[in-house]
């Protein structure tokens, strides 16, 4: 009873600190939030700064499906329905950006990923900035301005 006593205490003053923040916009509040949560949490100690993306070595490498349907294997996608048409633009993205984000050898991107395709749609991918990061720093060719859909 201690443990959710405590639990609704801490509860309860982020609602009253988030509560004075009204005049900010979503980014302020956004930022408040990570800065909170960065002060609890050491860093380095945070999952996101332990999971390990996997980078390809080359982008030639890359020669994965470029058009029909295709179903991702249960270790990148476990939801109900891991099938995506290719030929329609959301499809590939969410695609893309799962391989990119659950990959866990070079043999899943080399099967998944196909490097000119990447290059296409590398701007519009929306990318956790750790995975991002390790892809245009092995890359440069990919940086670039992102063309996020809003």
């Amino acid at each position: 009873m201690a443990t959710v006593t405590a639990y609704v205490t801490v509860v309860a003053r982020s609602m009253v600190a988030l509560s004075s923040l009204k005049e900010l916009d979503i980014v302020e509040v956004g930022s408040a939030m990570d800065r909170a949560h960065r002060a609890a949490a050491p860093q380095g100690s945070r999952y996101q700064d332990q999971r390990r993306y996997v980078v390809a070595a080359s982008l030639a490498d890359l020669h994965g499906p470029t058009q029909g349907v295709v179903r991702l294997e249960r270790a990148l996608d476990w939801s109900a329905d891991p099938q995506y048409d290719l030929e329609n633009p959301g499809d590939l993205a969410v695609m893309y950006q799962t391989v990119l984000n659950q990959a866990s050898t070079p043999a899943q991107l080399r099967r998944w990923l196909d490097g000119d395709t990447l290059c296409r749609i590398w701007p519009t991918l929306w990318l956790p900035p750790r995975v991002r990061a390790a892809w245009e720093t092995t890359f440069p060719d990919l940086t670039g301005p992102t063309v996020l859909a809003g």
